[in-house]
């Protein structure tokens, strides 16, 4: 999902599937990019509609107080662990949409026997664009075909990203000590993901996908202190089912592609050994939230 550009920054991945705003619709206050080499200053754009989708999740009207529903009752045992895991997902979900609108406009470009965006080259590798631009000139039915899938996937990341922008606003994470460490670790983590092999790349994405939906699950167990806070469960449970899906359209298009199983899985043990060690220093703060480490870990096999 993953990567970053020592160029001049393009437009917002969000603002590349986006329609200017609609009336009532607004943008949330910023928590500070992963990637700002990748984004305008206006970074988070909302689709239209994102608010009034969003307060519809959290059964709110449309003028709600989103980040005090979503903080709602949460005491602060709960909150500080909290605000030092949700700046993760929210980097992971930046990146996400990045990567994806980049894929859909090199699908579009393909579709319409073009070359590519030079953005996809600089941002992924240039033989990754290269392979990935090279797949789908040679067939138009499937770049169309490819086209709506990362569309619809990177509406769906940018969403992700509006709501959790959100969250880590109203958790005030950016003012934590730690919160410039933890960004850091947080974007290296997903920059080291990229591969200049264009299946390689995906294959990653959807063993990543899995495990944060996995983590997703075990954050709305019964067991875990976010269970009874009902619109934060709101917000996550929309993200894992999201995820999820996305995992079932990225694995359908490996196996079209005809990508090994035992390349499929040897990626997946890749991936999984790095999200261990990543998330090995915050554990404590999974537990304090009532998620048990070695099960955590566990799931990640």
């Amino acid at each position: 999902m993953r990567h970053h550009s020592s160029k001049p920054c393009s437009p917002t991945p969000c603002a590349a599937v986006a329609a200017p705003l609609a009336p009532g619709d607004s943008a949330p206050p910023q928590p500070t990019s992963c990637f700002p080499a990748l984004h305008a200053p206006d970074r988070v754009r909302a689709l239209p509609g994102s608010r009034a989708d969003f307060c519809r999740l959290l059964g709110l009207t449309v003028d709600g107080d989103i980040g005090g529903t979503l903080l709602a009752g949460i005491d602060d045992r709960t909150l500080q662990p909290l605000a030092l895991l949700m700046p993760h997902l929210l980097c992971g979900e930046e990146s996400a949409t990045i990567a994806f609108s980049r894929f859909r406009d090199d699908a579009t470009d393909g579709e319409h026997g073009g070359h590519g965006s030079n953005d996809f080259g600089t941002d992924f590798g240039t033989d990754l664009g290269r392979n990935f631009t090279r797949d789908f000139t040679r067939d138009g039915e499937a770049a169309a075909r490819a086209s709506r899938v990362w569309s619809a996937i990177a509406a769906d990341e940018c969403f992700h990203e509006y709501m959790l922008t959100h969250l880590v606003q109203a958790l005030a994470a950016d003012t934590l000590p730690s919160a410039a460490h933890n960004r850091r670790a947080a974007s290296l983590f997903f920059l080291r993901l990229k591969s200049r092999d264009a299946l390689t790349h995906f294959a990653r994405i959807c063993a990543l996908d899995c495990f944060v939906s996995r983590i997703l699950a075990a954050l709305q167990q019964r067991h875990s202190r976010l269970h009874r806070h009902l619109p934060l469960m709101a917000m996550l449970s929309k993200i894992r089912i999201d995820e999820s899906r996305h995992v079932s359209l990225t694995r359908r298009y490996l196996i079209e592609q005809q990508l090994p199983a035992n390349r499929l899985q040897s990626e997946r043990r890749w991936v999984a050994e790095r999200f261990q060690a990543f998330l090995s220093p915050y554990l404590g703060a999974y537990e304090e939230l009532g998620v048990d480490p070695d099960a955590l870990l566990k799931c990640l096999h």
